[in-house]
């Protein structure tokens, strides 16, 4: 599958893992099929100095999609980006930089969960307008990530 890349640079990060870095603003890569509909996305994913990173379900393009979000102002967020972003649900997070953070994002119809080290932390229900389907990716803003193999179940 290819992949989309709204990045500064992708490289690639030992064996099976690959770095995202945007200098300034919001950049994601996603692949995958606008038919996938209620799914899951899992990657290991290790933070340098971003603004925030994470992963991305559902994604239509570069202006839709569903993102779960680890900012480093200590907060977990599930943004929706529809032309714009919305933060749908946040809570406290004690973020660290450069600690490795096994994060999955699922997609259950209108509802959306985020895990942390296996550990449910935030969800929310999507009433208005809701994506149905779309693509996996990952998401940074304003620095450095690494992913470890991301993966779709």
């Amino acid at each position: 599958m290819a992949w989309v890349n709204d990045v500064d640079k992708w490289y690639s990060y030992g064996k099976n893992s690959f770095g995202l870095i945007k200098n300034a603003s919001r950049g994601h890569v996603f692949t995958g099929s606008s038919d996938w509909k209620n799914y899951s996305v899992t990657s290991k994913i290790m933070f340098r100095l971003a603004s925030s990173g994470g992963l991305v379900i559902r994604s239509q393009g570069l202006q839709r999609y569903y993102s779960l979000e680890i900012k480093s102002t200590n907060k977990l967020q599930i943004n929706k980006m529809e032309y714009g972003l919305k933060i749908l649900k946040e809570v406290d997070f004690s973020f660290e930089p450069f600690e490795e953070y096994f994060m999955r994002f699922e997609a259950d119809n209108n509802f959306l969960k985020g895990f942390i080290n296996n550990e449910l932390l935030i969800e929310v229900e999507d009433k208005s307008n809701q994506f149905e389907n779309g693509m996996i990716g990952c998401i940074v803003e304003n620095g450095t990530i690494i992913s470890d193999e991301i993966s779709i179940n």
